[in-house]
């Protein structure tokens, strides 16, 4: 009786399953992600929800940056100190980088942005969106018209409908 001899194909693939195991043993033995980085900024609660905001002082009115998906208020980082004469407050959207929540709905980001202006005392601020931030921003601008002393939509997933 003869042996049949493994194929190359069988040979190949039990070679990259060996390889991939004696990769992930590898990782969870020496390959340890760092620890978790801390959060700079502040965080304010709102209901039932913690929102981290990076804040550089300045006058009145406030310019308030909403992030895209995904992102966070770091992704302002270099536009924050561009904008010269202004209060500017960057958020973690609720669910996204060091704010609690998992999904919001879209009506609860708007009331998130609500408590925002509210308890950080913005009074009529600036709203700067990007991307899918840019249809949070647009969407409570045209809900709240007389809240918002301007609107500038980056790269906005969103369009404008009136009836």
């Amino acid at each position: 009786m003869t042996r049949a001899r493994p194929s190359i194909r069988k040979v190949l693939l039990w070679g990259v399953l060996a390889l991939a195991a004696v990769v992930v043993v590898l990782n969870w033995t020496w390959g340890r992600l760092p620890a978790t980085p801390r959060a700079t900024g502040e965080f304010v609660q709102l209901t039932g929800v913690k929102v981290r905001y990076l804040e550089r002082p300045g006058p009145e009115p406030a310019v308030l940056l909403i992030h895209g998906l995904p992102g966070t208020a770091d992704d302002f980082e270099a536009v924050t100190p561009l904008v010269t004469g202004h209060r500017t407050i960057a958020i973690d959207r609720p669910g996204f980088g060091f704010s609690t929540g998992g999904y919001f709905p879209f009506d609860r980001q708007l009331q998130a942005v609500q408590e925002v202006i509210e308890k950080l005392h913005l009074g009529h601020p600036i709203l700067v969106g990007h991307s899918y931030g840019g249809a949070v921003a647009l969407a409570y601008a045209e809900r709240h018209p007389g809240a918002v002393r301007g609107l500038v939509l980056v790269d906005a997933a969103a369009t404008c409908m009136h009836n």
